[in-house]
């Protein structure tokens, strides 16, 4: 599957090579990269804890039907910690070893599998910079395309380190394993078929973005018809220590029509988001620069 036809990105400086010739000093921290509080920044709540997710119970049949609401409120976050998914820890290990093992690498290792001005999204570098004057992140990235194989370039998959895509190759099988399971679940707590959403997913495209945040001294909805959220995020540089991220993303096909599902807008309940295509809707995302979750999903709301 290829990605929605996407401009191109502007090229900006490695911030892994930045951070290690900065001095640390605060009036030398290039002002792309300072964000000031914005007002949604101050909303915080003391004390919320993180939903948990239990899979060995939405297995269980004397257990599923409580954990099942206990994942359809989660995901009304939109962010919750999955236990028990069954996934191998050594499958986890090899993918964090490898992919930090990678981010360490000298430089002109790392630019052979750049992003390109033909696929400006997969390859090593940043996404989203769209203008030169747009606040940019504190990290680099990888971004690959993963499922299916067939849509693989592997010009940007690392031959380095030796065991890279093998890891990546495993993590993402387990990965899919486990979304195709939670969506059955999600499916039964909106109170679909358990297939519906599935369906939805036929071939399941999925990507990988990982991300590389080199340490800064001065760190200081739409098929649930809005039910179901993404919480918008940030992740918090730290001082003293690199971060690496890797989040995968499953997604329908690009022929697939998104909306609101037919069943949960009989009865009188009224549609929240427009019907779109899928292709249409990744087009508007990656032409859009990267200024928060709600500036795309926005853009479809009734």
């Amino acid at each position: 599957m290829a990605h929605a036809k996407v401009g191109g990105h502007l090229t900006v400086p490695n911030v892994q090579a930045l951070a290690q010739t900065w001095n640390g000093s605060c009036e030398h921290l290039p002002e792309r990269y300072v964000r000031t509080e914005e007002p949604g920044d101050k909303e915080v709540v003391a004390g919320y804890a993180l939903p948990v997710v239990d899979l060995s119970r939405l297995l269980d049949p004397q257990t599923s039907e409580e954990e099942i609401r206990n994942l359809g409120s989660a995901c009304q976050l939109g962010f919750f910690q999955l236990i028990n998914h069954g996934v191998p820890d050594e499958v986890l290990q090899d993918m964090k070893r490898d992919a930090t093992e990678f981010f360490k690498l000298p430089l002109d290792v790392k630019k052979v599998h750049a992003q390109l001005p033909e696929s400006p999204v997969e390859g090593y570098g940043q996404s989203f910079v769209l203008s030169e004057t747009q606040k940019l992140d504190w990290a680099d990235i990888l971004y690959l395309m993963l499922r299916p194989s067939e849509s693989r370039d592997m010009r940007f998959w690392p031959l380095q380190p030796p065991s890279f895509r093998d890891s990546v190759d495993r993590y993402s099988t387990e990965a899919a394993k486990l979304v195709s399971i939670l969506l059955r679940f999600m499916a039964a707590d909106m109170g679909v078929d358990p297939e519906r959403l599935q369906e939805m997913f036929v071939g399941m495209p999925q990507t990988i973005r990982v991300t590389y945040y080199p340490p800064c001294r001065h760190a200081n909805k739409i098929l649930s018809n809005g039910r179901y959220t993404s919480v918008e995020h940030r992740a918090v540089v730290n001082p003293n220590k690199e971060r690496l991220s890797a989040a995968l993303f499953h997604m329908p096909c690009p022929s697939v029509t998104i909306g609101p599902l037919p069943e949960l807008v009989e009865g009188g309940a009224t549609a929240q988001y427009k019907t779109v295509g899928y292709a249409e809707y990744m087009e508007h995302f990656f032409s859009t620069k990267l200024d928060g979750r709600r500036s795309n999903l926005e853009h479809y709301r009734i």
